[in-house]
């Protein structure tokens, strides 16, 4: 029987060109195999090794390469997301591997507050031939928030408060993460802010509405309008936060002492 053709991800959770990659070449090892079988592969990664394999990526049947890029701030990276590739290195690499006929993507996420320059962020991508752009909301999930609020709380002291209060407050969730922009006109948004939304597709897996004084909405909507201005398709996931801010303390002590959840 012969194999059908299915989709395979690689680093959806763990990025599979992580440092020690390099001596191990586990991904690599990977790459070798599935070349030899009709399926469809889509990496995401935040590292410029990925551009070692380019020769693996070329013999695949169906490939795209995603880069984790969702600031320009090459110091906010550094703290945020250690021992990962430079962001220009990130950019470098999607120009190389897109010049060589691989499909290369951007995640644009998490979506940080003051961090992440919608217009900025797509002008690059531009440059670099990506063909889509992704965001997503950052995950609240179990204690992933003490570890910035830790780096806010030691370098970025006057933005920790705004970080809370936009990443928590419920209000500001629910004006933020909404369903797709049909549900615009049923909150009194005008014509053509709506119209602008349609050019980016939204999914949600909560109800929520969208009204246009909230930042988050300002944000999903910037993206729709660098979308439309740049010519690159984007597909944004937003979640409503599942901890709050002292839930999180709660979760990262219990982690501390080993607790299971």
């Amino acid at each position: 029987m012969p194999l059908l053709l299915c989709q395979i991800y690689i680093g959806t959770v763990t990025d599979p060109y992580q440092p020690l990659e390099q001596k191990y070449q586990l991904t690599r090892g990977m790459l070798d195999i599935l070349m030899h079988y009709p399926v469809s592969v889509s990496i995401l990664t935040k590292s410029s090794l990925v551009l070692r394999d380019c020769d693996l990526l070329l013999q695949l049947q169906d490939v795209d390469v995603n880069f984790t890029i969702n600031t320009l701030d090459e110091e906010w990276k550094a703290r945020v997301e250690p021992h990962s590739s430079s962001i220009q290195e990130r950019l470098e690499t999607a120009k190389i591997l897109a010049k060589n006929g691989i499909k290369v993507n951007a995640m644009l996420g998490p979506f940080w507050p003051v961090f992440t320059d919608v217009e900025a962020l797509f002008k690059k991508f531009k440059e670099a031939g990506m063909q889509h752009v992704f965001s997503e909301s950052f995950n609240t999930s179990s204690g992933n928030f003490t570890q910035v609020e830790e780096v806010l709380k030691r370098f970025y002291p006057n933005q920790k408060q705004n970080f809370k209060s936009l990443l928590f407050d419920r209000r500001k969730f629910d004006q933020f993460y909404f369903k797709r922009a049909k549900t615009a006109p049923q909150c009194g948004v005008d014509e053509a802010i709506t119209t602008r939304a349609k050019h980016a597709t939204w999914a949600n897996q909560k109800t929520a509405s969208l009204c246009s004084s909230d930042f988050y909405t300002k944000a999903s909507l910037a993206i729709a309008n660098a979308s439309e201005k740049y010519q690159i398709p984007s597909t944004v996931y937003f979640l409503r936060a599942k901890y709050s801010g002292r839930e999180q303390k709660k979760i990262h002590e219990r982690q501390a002492h080993g607790d299971s959840f």
